[in-house]
């Protein structure tokens, strides 16, 4: 009676287990210190996990030093998709904060409520910084656009705010509980036919 009850549960949960992955998916998780979006860690441009840090100021302010060795990203279609990816996954509202919603509490550009540039550079052109720019509009709907943008090394504007991009650690990935039962009741029949 036990191995039928046992062989009907297999049966059941095995095509349901086989359906989910073992893995959790990542999602970006937000970097926020006093209400204000600092960064986000594991968003995903061009199919790779990046973290991102905010940073108002000038270029030098933000970076240290405001060079092409500073950048990590080295050409504009792939600035760009950062850029889109800014829009996408970080600037969203949720229970971190309304960061669509409310530009204004993005680090850097606290002082100015109507938008928000953040900046993710690529070049420079004697002393000016280029690179994508996801904008960030301050209202219910979501306004945002992914533009070219050029602006001087050594200007700091109040709705200015620098993307400082780096590959995201690697992380072990967590097994989804669903399939931990999987693997046990799969390691208890094992067990069940060796006996």
């Amino acid at each position: 009676m036990k191995t039928t009850i046992f062989r009907m549960l297999l049966r059941t949960l095995a095509p349901v287990m086989a359906c989910v992955p073992l893995v959790a998916a990542s999602m970006p998780i937000l970097q926020v210190k006093n209400d204000i979006l600092i960064g986000a860690k594991n968003v995903v441009v061009n199919e790779q996990n990046y973290d991102v840090t905010f940073t108002g100021g000038s270029c030098t302010e933000a970076f240290g030093t405001c060079g092409l060795s500073s950048f990590y990203f080295r050409d504009f279609e792939t600035a760009q998709a950062a850029s889109q990816a800014l829009v996408d996954q970080v600037f969203v509202n949720g229970s971190a904060g309304m960061f669509d919603k409310d530009s204004s509490l993005t680090n850097g550009c606290q002082t100015y409520a109507s938008y928000c540039n953040v900046l993710t550079p690529v070049a420079m052109d004697g002393s000016v910084v280029i690179g994508a720019t996801a904008m960030n509009y301050s209202g219910g709907a979501r306004s945002e656009i992914v533009q070219k943008f050029y602006r001087y090394a050594d200007d700091a504007w109040p709705n200015l705010s620098y993307a400082r991009w780096m590959p995201a650690l690697a992380e072990v990935p967590e097994p989804n509980s669903v399939a931990l039962i999987g693997i046990a009741f799969a390691t208890m029949s094992l067990f069940r036919r060796r006996r």
